[in-house]
């Protein structure tokens, strides 16, 4: 994942496979359909095993109809074999082999194998790094309705990469994935009035985009709604509902929001003065992103020996408390 900080506010652009199949599972169902030939129930019983919803995760058992709807032409499976090639999920890591099944199933007019390929020439994984054709799968994705790959070209063309920079055109198809629900291109359309990219500064309308975004769930417009809140930009400066906003962020593991949540406890800003506080998001923000190491060892440096003792536990215990299931 690509991340850009500006003034506490960031865009992010996720380079992550593309998958074809989202359909919930009734396992039953769907193996009785498939054990009949059915090659869409095939690929989405795979999902089913592969994800384990609505039966146990068997990755073995998930290649296995992958393959069988493939075997029957099925694009969607093709796509989705590919990106177990590249996770190596049921099978060895093979890129170039991901490469190909989604050569297979964009030749068959598969728009999520589109967009990994375009992934694919964009990092140069089981293809040479090509950013020209990398453009060139996102733009046929995009123009086939693919969301995600509308977000990332909106990226592309707002740092110039593989295009030339040019933030009205980023801000159109920031504009076309919001629509369509995609909350990070909703942040980064915030970012964008927030800095003027290609239309006038208007920071009520940035803050108009990050709420759309936050209700979605996206840590990052949490953490540039704190900041609009800590600044005063495009509401009213509320230190409260920063260091509010600062912890949800926080709390779904947004570590520029790790960082600001340990300054306001630093300063005192909007909760009360505790550089033991302070210091557990600080060691807490650095372990997810070492820029922030400095900052944490300057605040260790103001702590006595049992306040590091005391930190530490608050950091274990919050671990313990956020541990992935």
């Amino acid at each position: 994942m690509k991340r850009i900080i500006g003034l506490g506010l960031l865009a992010l652009v996720p380079f992550l496979a593309f998958s074809a199949n989202t359909n919930e599972c009734n396992v039953s169902e769907l193996k009785q359909k498939a054990e009949a030939g059915d090659a869409n129930a095939m690929d989405q019983l795979g999902t089913c095993y592969k994800n384990g919803t609505g039966v146990s995760s068997n990755v073995t058992e998930a290649v296995k109809w992958f393959r069988k709807a493939v075997d029957l032409g099925n694009p969607a499976a093709m796509d989705d074999l590919g990106v177990c090639y590249k996770d190596g999920t049921g099978v060895e890591i093979n890129a170039t082999n991901a490469v190909m099944w989604y050569f297979k199933a964009a030749d068959l007019g598969e728009i999520a194998a589109m967009g990994n390929l375009g992934d694919c020439y964009g990092i140069g994984s089981g293809v040479s790094q090509d950013w020209t054709n990398a453009i060139m799968w996102y733009r046929k994705a995009a123009d086939l309705g693919y969301v995600e790959a509308m977000q990332k070209l909106g990226y592309f063309y707002r740092y110039g990469i593989g295009v030339s920079r040019n933030g009205t055109e980023a801000m159109t198809w920031y504009r076309k994935a919001a629509d369509l629900g995609n909350s990070f291109a909703m942040n980064s359309l915030g970012v964008g009035y927030q800095y003027g990219l290609g239309v006038s500064t208007n920071m009520s309308e940035a803050v108009t985009w990050f709420r759309k975004a936050v209700d979605l769930g996206n840590a990052t417009a949490m953490n540039n709604l704190g900041v609009c809140y800590q600044k005063g930009m495009g509401v009213s400066t509320n230190l409260t509902k920063a260091v509010a906003w600062y912890r949800k962020a926080a709390e779904l593991g947004e570590s520029l929001a790790m960082k600001n949540l340990g300054e306001r406890y630093a300063k005192g800003d909007g909760v009360p003065q505790n550089d033991v506080e302070a210091y557990m998001w600080f060691f807490l923000a650095a372990e997810k992103n070492n820029a922030y190491a400095s900052r944490r060892n300057k605040a260790r440096d103001l702590l006595t020996p049992e306040q590091i003792i005391e930190a530490e536990k608050q950091v274990a215990a919050y671990r313990a408390a956020h541990a992935q299931p």
